[in-house]
């Protein structure tokens, strides 16, 4: 819990803004959204069960149009409509990285200008070892033409929790 609310605080969330969230899981992220008031939530998550779990706690939100709900990945993201204000991408660092490289651009094609991604892994091991999961992902976003990289590092419970931040041109 402390992890989600330290990424949202990252994000900058305002009430007029539209966010997706990729690997939105069981939903906390989403209800962190909501309480903030955000205009539009879009979460996708790619396994089923936690899909099911965050529809069914997250039931009013969703049947009052303030929140969307999908099955995917990355890819899904693509085949989304209105450009987002935030995006938030939530994986294991294992798949995360190669994930980016590929879908990175559609992403940013998915952002308004001035709009931002945030991404947001974990790593077990040691200080440096995350230290360059965080500089995979930030050099792979520059690539795409993202802007404004930054990478940030926090030590929760036993694990490191990388920010990745970024800023669509």
């Amino acid at each position: 819990m402390q992890r989600n609310r330290w990424v949202l605080d990252q994000l900058d969330l305002r009430p007029d803004q539209r966010v997706l969230l990729l690997g939105c899981g069981t939903g906390d992220d989403v209800a962190g959204c909501l309480a903030r008031g955000v205009l539009k939530v879009v979460g996708i998550e790619r396994c089923l069960f936690k899909l099911v779990l965050a529809c069914r706690f997250h039931r009013v939100p969703r049947l009052m149009g303030t929140l969307g709900l999908r099955w995917g990945d990355l890819q899904t993201a693509s085949d989304l409509g209105t450009p987002f204000d935030r995006v938030l991408v939530k994986a294991p660092p294992g798949s995360l990285a190669a994930e980016l490289r590929h879908f990175s651009r559609n992403l940013r094609g998915k952002t308004r200008a001035g709009g931002a991604i945030a991404v947001v892994t974990e790593c077990q091991s040691s200080w440096q070892d995350a230290f360059a999961v965080g500089e995979d992902i930030r050099l792979t976003l520059i690539g795409s033409g993202w802007v404004g990289t930054s990478v940030q590092q926090r030590r929760v419970r036993e694990c490191w929790v990388m920010f990745i931040a970024a800023t669509a041109p």
